[in-house]
This record gives structure tokens, sequence and C-alpha cells, in this order.
């Protein structure tokens, strides 16, 4: 509450520096938590596509993705599970007539996805209708890290209090709340 005069400086009262352990928060350290948990998004972000791959010439450990046909998806369902259409997983091994992979995630006909414990099944080329192989889209990545840092651009700007660029609060955010006089 103001009075005519008076302005109100709020630092954070003794009941929120105790249910906080200890320490006062202040407008800063919300800002500072905000940019380092957008930044490490960014850095951690990193887009994904997949071209066009023959069970031959991929290598162990190659994370793939195979389109099943019907027939695949039905002879497949006691490895599977019911109405499988994509298996995408890491090649353990693979020959010109079958791969075998340990499966990451299943998505069904339906579009529905599930991610796997980690079975290993064989498939054999007459039930694959394609097959992929994962590389990582550089340019993909690049927007994506552009995106995440202009909305940390986006939230420093509106977390910043206004009028208070020449402020400056002693460690630990000051006295609590009083009335000053201006």
């Amino acid at each position: 509450m103001t009075a005519r005069g008076f302005s109100e400086v709020t630092c954070g009262s003794r009941e929120s520096a105790a249910r906080n352990g200890g320490g006062l928060r202040t407008r800063g350290a919300a800002r500072r938590r905000a940019f380092v948990t957008l930044a490490l998004t960014g850095l951690s972000t990193a887009c994904y596509s997949y071209v066009p791959a023959r069970p031959e010439g991929l290598s162990v450990g190659t994370q793939t993705q195979i389109r099943l046909t019907l027939d695949g998806t039905r002879d497949l369902t006691g490895s599977l599970g019911p109405e499988v259409r994509v298996v995408r997983g890491v090649v353990e091994r693979s020959s010109t007539d079958s791969v075998i992979v340990r499966v990451i995630e299943l998505q069904q006909i339906d579009g529905q996805t599930t991610s796997s414990t980690g079975t290993v099944v064989a498939i054999a080329r007459q039930h694959m209708a394609d097959m992929d192989r994962r590389i990582s889209s550089p340019l993909k990545s690049a927007v994506a890290v552009a995106l995440v840092v202009g909305a940390i651009v986006i939230v420093y700007a509106a977390a910043r209090p206004k009028g208070s660029q020449g402020e400056t609060r002693p460690p630990g955010g000051g006295p609590p709340a009083a009335i000053v006089p201006q």
C-alpha cells in the first residue's frame, strides 16, 4: 500500500525467506533461473530427419525406422504387439535379408506411439515396406536454437523490472518491505 509521496519497496518478507530456504528471493534470481533453463534447453535441442537406407547398408548402432508391410504387422504381432506399423530402434545386426533391431519406440496403425524397454526383434526384408536411417539435421537444429535464444531474450526483457535500471540492491535482497519517502 502506498501513501501520497511514498513508494513501496518490496524485497521479500521473513515468512517468504523461511519458506524459500532462508534466503530472500529477488527478481534477478528468477530471471537467472529462467535464463539458465532456457539456455540449457537450447543447447540440448537437436533435430533429426530420416533418409532412405537398405538393410545391408546399416552398421551396428545406427538408429533406424522401419515401416512394416501389412503382413509384417500381422506376423510380428507376437514380438511387437498388435497393429504395429513403424518400428524405431538401434541396429544390432543387419544383412541383405533381415535386420535385428533393439526397439526404442513403436508406432501403431492409428498413429499412437509407445516407448519400448529395449526388446530385440528380427525383421525379415519381406516384412519391410521401407527403411530409413536417422541423421542429424543441422539446419533444423540451428532454427530450433535460434527460436530458443529468441525466447530467452523475450523472457529476460519481460522479467526485467520497469524503471529500476539504475537501482542496486545489497546481497540477500535487502531489507523487508518498507515505506520510503520520495
